[in-house]
């Protein structure tokens, strides 16, 4: 004799986690790939690139290695959502980190061990003057992410990520512009 099947339907499979891409580029004029990298690294990573008067610094937990910056880790305001910087390569070619603390509490939710950001500055030529004879070395910087989002949670990732990924970028160029004009004023008034 056979058990009768049980009224309550079968409850549907959990939908799978969202993947979501996000890509921005910049520009640093006169700038080297091993000079973006260093701003990138300075004043983005490490100081937080002034995304906001309400965001402070971010804490470094580890400053890893002194000229690549692998290894570094740091804890970001208000959530103290964590990110590590997982590998270096070509120096000063690329920075590949990852968000270790992610989810709903920490105001990043997505999937443990999804996210991955990586930071390349590609090194190109352009004239400096109208008729070519004078080239000027530039960096463009490339800024990709990419995640899993948690369920309900992709609207949120796509736009911090893009709203804090493309403010940084905007802040990047303004900063080394600045650099840039502090050290020609300098060496012209040498």
């Amino acid at each position: 004799m056979s058990l009768p099947s049980s009224s309550s339907p079968a409850r549907p499979p959990a939908p799978k986690p969202r993947e979501g891409y996000y890509s921005k580029s910049c520009i640093l004029l006169q700038t080297t790939p091993t000079e973006a990298y260093g701003f990138f690294l300075n004043y983005i990573w490490k100081s937080g690139g002034d995304l906001s008067s309400f965001s402070p610094t971010p804490h470094l937990l580890n400053e890893g290695h002194p000229v690549t910056g692998l290894g570094c880790e740091r804890v970001l305001p208000p959530f103290n959502t964590r990110e590590e910087i997982l590998e270096t390569s070509s120096h000063p070619g690329k920075i590949v980190y990852r968000v270790v603390s992610p989810g709903w509490t920490k105001g990043y939710p997505v999937v443990k061990d999804s996210h991955r950001g990586e930071v390349t500055f590609d090194a190109f030529t352009q004239s400096d003057d109208d008729d070519g004879s004078s080239l000027m070395v530039s960096t463009k910087v490339e800024w990709k992410v990419s995640w899993e989002a948690l369920r309900g949670g992709e609207g949120v990732v796509r736009f911090l990520t893009s709203s804090v990924v493309g403010r940084l970028m905007r802040n990047l160029v303004n900063y080394v512009e600045k650099k840039k004009e502090v050290v020609e004023k300098c060496v012209v008034e040498e």
